[in-house]
């Protein structure tokens, strides 16, 4: 990925370390979005229906091309009926019921 500064210098740590704390936070709520809904049986048309969002911004949200705001996160997870920190927990959708109960409240 491609990362861009207003300033021309070299990026500290601290702003190295975020940017990829943000690229692994939108690949894993891009896979879980994605695993959910393949889960629900539904399209990102009917998705992006449930969530009151645009299909284009699921398909976005799902390749992890877009930062999603808090907002949005609550409405796709409304959505697909779900908690919306669920959607922050590595590989959520491919959790079993009691293992996603422990990785919630270990």
């Amino acid at each position: 990925m491609r990362y861009e500064l207003y300033v021309d210098r070299t990026p500290s740590i601290l702003e190295v370390c975020i940017m990829k704390l943000n690229d692994v936070v939108k690949r894993r709520v891009a896979h879980n979005v994605r695993g959910f809904r393949e889960l629900m049986g539904v399209s990102q048309e009917k998705l992006a229906e449930y969530a009151d969002l645009h299909r284009t911004y699921i398909g976005f949200v799902e390749r992890g091309e877009r930062n999603i705001t808090l907002y949005n996160l609550f409405k796709i997870a409304k959505g697909l009926k779900i908690k919306p920190h669920v959607l922050l927990i590595e590989d959520a959708y491919k959790l079993s019921a009691e293992e996603l109960k422990k990785a919630l409240f270990p």
